[in-house]
């Protein structure tokens, strides 16, 4: 692949995960009395998002000769467990136009789910970590 074009590769890449981190935050959000265990998971996200667009800005990736290949397989991972994510968390979202035994299936479906929550917060932060420490390489 030639250098540009793996530049705006990666940058593209970069993009979609941050689109879809602001979607995941706006499902997590979403929920009503939000436990601490949704708390951190916001705070996980923001922080994801945080490196993700300090990523996004990096001069490097747009120099020639630069092995993007490493940052473009972290934020594709990063960008599929997202999805997961969200789409794991619609299933405890309460809609209030469900009946209230849906409801009710959805809250507890949520208080057994609790070690998923903390699944997806140990996931983002991972995430974090991983391409925090990518962009510290990149920066050096």
């Amino acid at each position: 692949m030639e250098p540009v074009s793996a530049g705006a590769s990666v940058l593209a890449f970069i993009g979609v995960a941050l689109q879809s981190t602001k979607t995941l935050c706006q499902t997590i959000s979403s929920f009503k009395n939000a436990s601490q265990e949704i708390k951190s998971l916001i705070s996980a996200v923001e922080n994801l998002r945080m490196i993700l667009t300090q990523l996004k800005g990096c001069r490097v990736l747009n120099e020639p000769g630069t092995d993007l290949q490493n940052v473009t397989n972290l934020v594709n991972a990063c960008n599929q467990d997202i999805c997961r994510y969200e789409s794991e968390l619609k299933k405890f979202k309460v809609d209030p136009i469900d009946t209230k035994v849906n409801q009710a299936w959805k809250i507890m479906k949520a208080f057994v789910g609790e070690k998923d929550l903390q699944r997806i917060w140990r996931g983002l932060n991972h995430h974090c970590e991983v391409l925090g420490v990518q962009l510290n390489l990149l920066q050096s």
